[in-house]
């Protein structure tokens, strides 16, 4: 049993691609509907809104949106709500 969770920790670590920035994003994919980001330095893939934001405030004040909070950023203007 703990091989089994040290195998899906090692698994976790290696999926995960590290970013300081969204060009460092050369392994993770998104689909049509989503945009590559780097979010919290993890390559993340993420949906825009028609939601303008200066800043992470506007969008939590979104109360017609179904993303939920913590998933919620600010990114060149606009909402966007983190696929994970």
């Amino acid at each position: 049993m703990s091989i089994l969770f040290v195998f899906a920790i090692c698994v976790g670590l290696v999926v995960s691609e590290r970013c300081t920035e969204t060009n460092n994003c050369h392994h993770t994919l998104c689909d049509s509907s989503s945009e590559l980001h780097c979010v919290h330095n993890m390559c993340t893939c993420t949906v825009a809104t028609s939601w303008t934001c200066s800043d992470v405030n506007a969008c939590l004040a979104i109360n017609a949106w179904t993303c939920p909070q913590s998933r919620r950023h600010c990114i060149d203007g606009r909402c966007r709500c983190t696929a994970v």
